[in-house]
């Protein structure tokens, strides 16, 4: 069995050297000579480096194609960033250049999946194989992101050639807007938090088989004390651990803020003091699906935020859908901007609404939640809270983006009155994921990597893709006569964001199917996924707090606000903090209890 790994390693080090070459130097004239002849130089050197040892390894083979896999990202992301920039791109030459490349990682996917790969699996860590369990994980890992971009790449020559994204025909364009504060000291930054989140994972991949969840939660904080030490093995086992990872492996990963007694240390250290903090619940008064009965005995909880005192006097309102990729995290894990919005725009309530999860609860039931609290706004808010919902802006993160698009569109449909604007911070536009330049980010990210999308886009979506193209479900896809009365938006999102082709894509039709062209999108160069989240105080990045005011500023805008004062974060030292008892169990995603109304 040794040999014949040995053999299945040999071939597959010998076609790489002779495919990827051959591809590299077939590429259009706009990648470079200089990294076509770099990248060959290097393969063959790693190959002669290989070929040199007395005895071929399995650890060798593993360490070359972890060599090559970068060649392969690189190069192809090279081609796409140089096809963008580029006004008159060959797109035949550069279909043909993906068909090359796609066909290499056909190739190389039946070599690593079907015969390497399975023979390793069969071996212990201890078996004559020669590799330890971190080249064995090293190498499945591999082979799935392999399998991926084999994968993009045969989607890539579905694209049309004159989208928007993938050939870039739009170079400069009146609704773009690009924020360059992301600096090398906020990487720095950056740096530090992706590798405390690198360390959260690795704990998480030792724990998450355990049943209960308090001896879980106890000994996966007790697990990461190890990996804090060994900064390079956490790496690798969260790399791992994104290879591997379910729906409830990610929903233990990203509910952690809300564990234990997290929520706790952060309303004493990271969360602003505010006037009013109160939780009510809303029932969900407005199924998608009629016959649906169980929505209807659901009781959704709304997080209600407020620089000033009940009752306000105000004739604006501001609904927040939080992300998490639709089955995990809450309203309170978001807090840490929500709160500086609600004291920056003083007697404007924010109401946050804890919609159900998936998967117990998959499409339409966060949506059902989110409309239903949306409707129990403009006709409950004036009597219940003394705000009249004259002017209303849905605004949402993430997965909350793409509820917050289907909200309005849903409000378009219905009939009902549609909301006044809506703030886009780099949304979900598109569950039926076709291929886009952009996901190639997620291949090798930290922050958002492709296997936890694909995890998280599974447990919310239906089965059956075709229902996919609902615009309910995917927003860049709705008809034009629907997306005609789309209220002015507002769209934030980082060039190195999985998403963000498909917020361009949006952004570009609301700009040219709309009559008011009031439509703004905001590229944050460098920056990665879900950074409004990462401007917490003390551990998060500094930088990330000026987008954070940004955002605020686009609220007052869209809520017709533009010369209202906006408060300083910080400015209310003497308010009292009003503390709310958050459990887990509330956001698994089934019926939350009760909570006690609680108001300052």
């Amino acid at each position: 069995m040794e040999s014949a790994l040995l053999g299945f390693g040999v071939k597959l080090i010998r076609t790489m050297t002779d495919m990827i070459p051959a591809t590299l130097q077939s590429n259009p004239s706009f990648l470079s000579q200089s990294n076509r002849s770099l990248t060959t130089e290097q393969l063959f050197k790693t190959k002669s480096h290989v070929f040199s040892n007395d005895e071929l390894s399995l650890s060798d083979v593993v360490s070359f194609l972890r060599v090559a896999l970068n060649i392969l990202v690189e190069s192809v992301t090279d081609v796409m960033t140089r096809t963008q920039k580029s006004s008159n791109a060959n797109i035949e030459a550069v279909a043909e250049c993906f068909e090359r490349m796609s066909d290499m990682l056909d190739h190389l996917g039946v070599l690593v999946n079907h015969n390497l790969l399975p023979a390793i699996q069969k071996h212990s860590p201890t078996s004559k194989t020669g590799l330890t369990t971190h080249e064995r994980q090293e190498l499945i890992g591999t082979a799935l992101k392999l399998k991926t971009m084999s994968m993009f790449l045969v989607l890539a020559l579905e694209s049309p050639k004159d989208d928007v994204v993938s050939w870039h025909r739009i170079l400069r364009v009146d609704f773009e807007y690009r924020d360059k504060t992301f600096d090398s000291n906020a990487r720095k930054q950056m740096d530090s938090l992706l590798s405390l989140m690198d360390v959260n994972m690795a704990a998480i991949v030792d724990t998450h088989k355990m049943k209960n969840k308090t001896l879980r939660n106890a000994f996966t904080f007790g697990a990461m004390t190890p990996y804090w030490f060994q900064r390079q093995k956490s790496r690798a086992r969260a790399s791992w651990g994104h290879s591997i990872a379910d729906v409830h492996m990610a929903q233990h990963a990203w509910n952690v803020p809300c564990s234990g007694v997290i929520p706790r240390v952060m309303s004493m250290v990271t969360l602003p003091s505010i006037k009013t903090h109160h939780i009510f619940h809303v029932p969900c008064s407005h199924p998608l699906r009629a016959n649906d009965d169980s929505a209807k005995k659901v009781s959704i909880p709304v997080r209600l935020l407020c620089g000033q005192k009940m009752p306000f006097s105000s004739n604006c309102v501001v609904l927040h859908l939080h992300g998490g990729g639709f089955i995990a995290m809450n309203t309170f894990s978001h807090q840490s901007y929500t709160r500086r919005w609600a004291i920056a725009l003083g007697n404007v309530p924010v109401f946050s609404v804890d919609y159900r999860k998936a998967p117990q609860c998959p499409y339409p039931a966060a949506l059902d939640d989110c409309f239903s609290v949306y409707m129990w706004i403009l006709a409950n808010a004036e009597s219940t809270f003394g705000c009249r919902p004259d002017r209303i802006v849905v605004v949402g993160d993430s997965a909350g983006g793409n509820l917050a698009a289907c909200v309005t569109l849903r409000a378009i449909l219905e009939n009902v009155k549609v909301p006044n604007g809506c703030l886009l911070a780099y949304p979900v536009l598109h569950l039926d994921l076709k291929y886009t330049p952009s996901y190639l980010q997620a291949v090798d990210d930290r922050m958002l990597p492709y296997s936890l999308l694909l995890v998280c886009l599974e447990a919310y979506a239906p089965p059956d893709k075709t229902e996919r193209s609902n615009c309910l479900l995917s927003p860049l896809l709705a008809p034009t006569e629907v997306l005609s009365r789309f209220p002015p938006t507002r769209i934030m999102v980082g060039d190195h964001d999985p998403f963000h082709d498909d917020c361009v894509r949006f952004a570009y039709r609301l700009f040219t199917e709309t009559a008011h062209k009031n439509v703004l999108l905001r590229v944050h160069e460098g920056v990665n996924h879900g950074f409004l989240s990462l401007a917490m105080k003390g551990i998060g990045v500094k930088v990330f707090g000026l987008a954070v005011d940004q955002a605020g500023k686009y609220l007052n805008e869209l809520l017709g606000r533009e010369g209202a004062e906006m408060v300083q974060c910080g400015a209310e030292e003497e308010v009292e903090e009003v503390a709310v008892e958050v459990e887990e169990g509330d956001f698994d995603g089934n019926v939350a209890p009760v909570v006690e109304q609680t108001n300052s």
